[in-house]
């Protein structure tokens, strides 16, 4: 899925599910499933996101609305496209971590 198609199928719907108040992790949970997501997905695009920018609320706000790559505030184009990626695109949350020793361990965080 490339990150126009996901961000306007993903995000478009976050500013109307923020509406006037401070965006929430629940906010974005909640507008990627009426966005059709899977609940594991929507939650995974959530936590990306609070990850991401939730120290930062004004930040946070400007990123829940965005409809479009050109609506993200500067600098923020790449984390948000690395949340989707991640959460909804190819490897749909897979992530694997090398330890110490050599060991890996898979995790599936969205899709």
């Amino acid at each position: 899925m490339s990150f126009r198609i996901a961000l306007a199928a993903v995000l478009a719907i976050a500013l109307t599910a923020c509406g006037r108040n401070d965006a929430k992790r629940s906010d974005v949970v909640n507008a990627m499933k009426d966005a059709g997501l899977t609940q594991s997905q929507a939650n995974c695009v959530g936590d990306g996101l609070e990850d991401a920018f939730g120290s930062d609320q004004k930040l946070f706000n400007q990123v829940a609305a965005a409809t479009k790559p050109e609506d993200l505030p500067k600098g923020t184009e790449t984390k948000v496209q690395d949340v989707l990626d991640r959460c909804v695109g190819g490897d749909a949350g897979t992530t694997t971590t090398t330890g110490e020793g050599g060991g890996s361990t898979t995790t599936t965080t969205g899709g």
